[in-house]
């Protein structure tokens, strides 16, 4: 039996902080992605606090479903400190474009681990070609390109 040391450690991890969060609106006022507050007020610990909060319980599924689907595959075959670098470094590489894209809008505001989730299904696309998953109620084996695709545009839609 394989273990998902990294998998069930980020799972459990950004769970746990999001319901805080959802449950506590100043920590989530605190964590979230905020432009004012980065570039103004220089807490740049926002930039890795806001993959941890997220908008809702549905939101949170979403992003952990998405992670665990595809980073399983990932540890399996390359290991936790492959998967770790692929979604930590893709995480705040989201968060470090929408800090460019964003930052003449000082009242744009994010949440979600969706930068990092985005940069695993891709990085399993890559690395697990031919990949598929099964997204109930569908019965039938679906591309990993076409999941990552609609990911995106659910991401896109979101925003």
């Amino acid at each position: 039996m394989e273990t998902y040391t990294f998998t069930y450690g980020v799972i459990a991890i950004t769970t746990i902080a999001s319901l805080y969060a959802l449950s506590n609106n100043a920590v989530f006022e605190k964590w979230l992605f905020s432009i004012s507050a980065i570039v103004a007020g220089k807490d740049y610990l926002r930039l890795l606090t806001s993959i941890l909060v997220h908008g809702n319980i549905g939101h949170l599924a979403f992003n952990m479903f998405s992670f665990y689907a595809f980073a399983t595959g990932i540890e399996a075959a390359y290991g936790h400190k492959v998967i770790a670098y692929i979604y930590l470094y893709s995480a705040l590489g989201g968060s470090i474009l929408s800090l460019l894209m964003h930052r003449r809008e000082p009242g744009y505001r994010a949440v979600g681990a969706s930068g990092g989730v985005c940069g695993v299904i891709f990085a399993s696309i890559f690395l697990i070609p031919n990949g598929q998953i099964i997204v109930f109620p569908i019965p039938v084996p679906m591309p990993a390109w076409l999941y990552a695709i609609l990911f995106v545009a659910f991401s896109l839609y979101g925003m």
